[in-house]
């Protein structure tokens, strides 16, 4: 049996009350410098502002070496409503903290 669009709606407004936080997503915008290269800004892309839930994936951060110096590297798993508009490279940014995806 498949599901019928009353089911789908059902469990899409279950998942839409586990997601506790606001997030917004962010698309990087380049602007020209003049010398060749360009700064980047990232504002938010239209319907961006997505509700969205933050966890650590359980298997602690990783630790890497940036610029001769130990650092960490911490990860999360964002869960959003499947219709979200993200891509590779955008940003996600959720209660001051902003995320690479």
């Amino acid at each position: 049996m498949f599901l019928t669009p009353g089911d789908l709606a059902n469990f899409r407004s279950d998942v839409g009350q586990a997601l506790p936080d606001i997030g917004t997503i962010l698309a990087e915008a380049r602007t020209p410098d003049g010398a060749g290269g360009w700064t980047s800004t990232y504002p938010a892309v239209t319907g961006g502002t997505v509700p969205v839930r933050l966890d650590p994936p359980g298997l602690g951060n990783k630790q890497v070496v940036f610029a001769q110096r130990e650092g960490y590297v911490i990860e999360y798993i964002c869960t959003m409503p499947y219709n979200a508009p993200v891509a590779a490279n955008y940003r996600m940014n959720v209660n001051g903290k902003t995320l690479d995806m």
